[in-house]
């Protein structure tokens, strides 16, 4: 019987994740980013907002999908800062 993580480390694509397992994940990025403050990690929490978002299986109300995409936008703008220089 394989595990839950040796499942997990079997998909190779985030949208074949369940939305529950990107929520999580993006929870982790959050937290890594606020040590490394790394643009790489900023793009990596926009790509998982925009899957989850874009999931057949996510059943987010109307407002917390309205939230995210709103949280997308802000780290768009730190991947980009950091890149430019203008976050420091």
């Amino acid at each position: 019987m394989a595990t839950k993580t040796a499942e997990l480390r079997r998909v190779t694509r985030l949208d074949e994740l369940p939305p529950e397992t990107i929520k999580r994940r993006l929870r982790q990025l959050i937290r890594y980013y606020l040590s490394c403050r790394s643009p790489a990690i900023a793009s990596s929490v926009v790509r998982h907002i925009e899957v989850l978002c874009a999931h057949p299986a996510y059943d987010g109300d109307s407002d917390e999908r309205c939230a995210f995409l709103r949280l997308r936008v802000h780290w768009r703008w730190l991947a980009r800062a950091r890149v430019s220089g203008q976050g420091e």
